[in-house]
């Protein structure tokens, strides 16, 4: 009895405990309005900061039955462990799903100001050196319309941008680099069909 009033708590339960605590004030935030939401997430990063200066948090989602807590590195993956350890030590609390790193989903595409790009606007296919593909991830995606929207700006952030969404943190963190090109006549709107592709590729990877 004596012992365990001196054990150290773990980084990890000294974040749930607090976040346990005060939890409910929390709960369907992107529901509150946007100053009292920013003051509540600066709250939980000032704790989560406590944890690791270099992880960043997401709270909303789409359920009537949760919130969603998402914990992410902004893909950085020097910290996905220590995210992963975090997640795995939460307590199981009413109305809450803990989430590390933040999912894939099926976005229809993405708008900037002047410009939108469908995902049926993009195709990819392997990154080729010499006709073979790449011991890396390499991919080179194709975008109708490459010549007008190319000269736009944030036309590159919005491709890599829509990339995260449809494959998430931690699958996009395996692409070593993304090659962007104009649409040809051999393409096929097949970009849901890129984290299969990654998969197996990264699978191939530990395997050699």
């Amino acid at each position: 009895m004596i012992k365990d009033i001196f054990k150290t708590k773990s980084p990890e339960k000294k974040f749930w405990d607090w976040f346990e605590k005060n939890n409910t004030r929390f709960l369907n935030l992107q529901l509150k309005s946007d100053d009292r939401t920013e003051k509540l997430i600066d709250e939980i990063l000032t704790q989560l900061h406590s944890y690791s200066e270099n992880i960043w948090v997401q709270v909303g989602g789409n359920s009537e039955d949760f919130t969603e807590l998402i914990i992410t590195a902004e893909g950085n993956a020097d910290y996905f462990d220590r995210i992963k350890t975090l997640v795995n030590a939460a307590p199981k609390i009413a109305h809450w799903k803990f989430i590390a790193l933040m999912p894939p989903c099926e976005p229809q595409g993405i708008s900037y100001d002047n410009f939108s790009i469908s995902i049926n606007d993009l195709s990819y296919s392997p990154t080729l050196l010499c006709g073979e593909e790449l011991d890396e991830i390499a991919i080179t995606i194709k975008v109708r319309e490459y010549e007008t929207k190319s000269k736009l700006e944030f036309f590159d952030a919005a491709i890599h941008k829509l990339l995260d969404l449809i494959l998430g943190e931690e699958l996009y963190s395996y692409v070593a680099y993304v090659d962007i090109e104009e649409w040809d006549s051999d393409c096929k709107p097949n970009i849901q069909e890129l984290n299969n592709y990654i998969l197996t590729k990264r699978k191939g990877q530990k395997q050699n």
